[in-house]
């Protein structure tokens, strides 16, 4: 839903849904129902640096079921987030759960709020910056975090000028097997280092 250009903005919205069974003796259940909103005017509320580390398993899902190995970087870190509170979820399990047939993929963020909160944890997309990731981590919450980067192996120099110039370029993340252009990893802390704030995380392809 896009509002008309010129209206006076919405501030409150609602969702109403229809079930129906053909079962006369079974109802349908509903376990979550949510809405994402990107606000057209943003107010914007500086975070203090926050230094804090959270205790989260690593979980690598290259290291999980060959079939789907590489494609289940979101359940892979849905696990993590999960697990800390003394789920036993299987990122296998999860995937399946969360797999979106009409695209094919396991990436389907809606898709894994939906499960989380079949899982019984409350769970939201929202967009923001490195401000919001502090206030996260510094109320106690590790996030889900979308990230893109190119592996040191495939720098400027090697990807030749024609690709530099026809995709934009991507931070290179040191250590990292392999470019890419946007999965989920566990955001679990902040820290500084000789005068720099950097990021800790939980990336299931590294």
């Amino acid at each position: 839903l896009v509002l008309a250009e010129g209206q006076t903005p919405a501030d409150s919205a609602q969702i109403r849904i229809y079930l129906y069974s053909d079962d006369q003796q079974a109802s349908p259940r509903v376990y979550l129902l949510g809405m994402t909103a990107d606000p057209l005017r943003h107010e914007r509320e500086d975070a203090t640096r926050a230094e804090r580390m959270l205790r989260l398993p690593v979980y690598a899902c290259l290291r999980r079921d060959p079939s789907i190995a590489t494609r289940i970087a979101t359940p892979t870190t849905l696990c993590m987030l999960m697990n800390r509170w003394g789920e036993d979820a299987l990122p296998e399990e999860v995937a399946r759960a969360m797999y979106d047939s009409g695209s094919g993929s396991f990436g389907n963020l809606s898709f894994a709020t939906a499960i989380a909160g079949a899982y019984g944890y409350q769970s939201y997309l929202q967009y923001g910056g490195i401000d919001l990731l502090r206030q996260q981590v510094r109320r106690g919450s590790a996030v889900a975090a979308q990230v893109k980067y190119r592996a040191p192996a495939l720098g400027d120099a090697e990807m030749g000028t024609a690709a530099v110039h026809s995709a934009p370029a991507l931070p290179v993340l040191e250590g990292a097997a392999a470019d890419s252009h946007g999965h989920l990893v566990a955001v679990r802390g902040f820290v500084r280092k000789d005068g720099e704030e950097w990021v800790v995380l939980n990336d299931p392809l590294n």
